[in-house]
């Protein structure tokens, strides 16, 4: 069963999802997830994790259930300690860290300061990216502007659409629904990972790390960078998959985080 709670941060209460018991000794996995999406995205995958681990995934503020944000305030540093927040007030000490996209630039934060409770580390869609598209990627992402004939939700819906072929309609509504929501942050999430400085941090991470990106993920041009600044890195292959592959794939991933954390 996934149970959602709320733990309160210096940004306000953030919103998280649990599957498998506090009362435990399974090891803890946190899952952190893209832009626009929220912890919902990983509810597919979770059961298929619990047996092993108790799984959290929390929302970042300004994502989902979570407090908003103001446009000034969206950073990678934030989101972190949003998420560090949930952790701490769980009291989890040690645990394993899996991010997707978004997630992978928090995760990879997170990694790089907190290395002593940070056991492994997996990677899904690292952004260690050159700076010809950190620079365009807030551009490439940004939201058409609010329309009083409502042409730019259809936009948006086209947006979201044109992401992944032939994705289940259900998982573009979700994404459709979260987009609407963030707004004009929906940039202001993209320019914090533009502003990141995400290659020099990945040199600090020290623990275990695998890394990986389906065929059809728009960050697998990026996987070598990422893998040659790792400490102790190793790469996958996920095969014909694209940005959504916890949710369409979810015992694939299930069974390689499983397999690399040793459980």
């Amino acid at each position: 069963m996934i149970r959602r709670g709320f733990a309160d941060s210096a940004l306000g209460q953030i919103h998280y999802r649990i599957c498998g018991s506090l009362d435990n000794r399974k090891p803890r996995l946190l899952m952190l997830h893209q832009a626009p999406s929220s912890g919902a995205m990983y509810e597919a995958i979770m059961p298929h994790l619990s047996e092993n681990f108790t799984v959290i995934a929390p929302d970042f503020p300004g994502f989902g259930d979570s407090a908003s944000m103001a446009l000034e305030q969206h950073s990678i540093g934030n989101y972190a300690d949003a998420v560090m927040a949930v952790i701490n007030s769980l009291s989890v000490d040690e645990f394993y860290l899996f991010g997707h996209h978004t997630g992978a630039t928090v995760a990879t934060e997170i990694a790089a300061t907190q290395q002593c409770r940070v056991k492994k580390l997996i990677l899904s869609g690292p952004t260690v990216l050159p700076d010809a598209m950190r620079n365009k990627l807030p551009d490439l992402v940004a939201l058409p502007k609010v329309d009083s004939e409502g042409d730019f939700a259809k936009q948006i819906w086209q947006k979201i659409r044109a992401k992944a072929d032939g994705l289940d309609i259900n998982i573009s509504q979700r994404e459709y629904r979260l987009a609407l929501a963030l707004g004009e942050c929906y940039r202001a999430a993209y320019q914090a990972v533009a502003d990141y400085d995400c290659a020099n941090k990945t040199k600090l991470i020290t623990c275990p790390s695998l890394v990986f990106a389906g065929k059809h993920d728009v960050l697998r041009p990026y996987l070598a960078e990422a893998l040659a600044l790792l400490a102790q890195g190793q790469r996958i292959d996920i095969g014909d998959t694209n940005t959504y592959v916890c949710e369409t794939h979810p015992d694939k991933v299930a069974n390689i985080i499983k397999k690399f954390i040793g459980h």
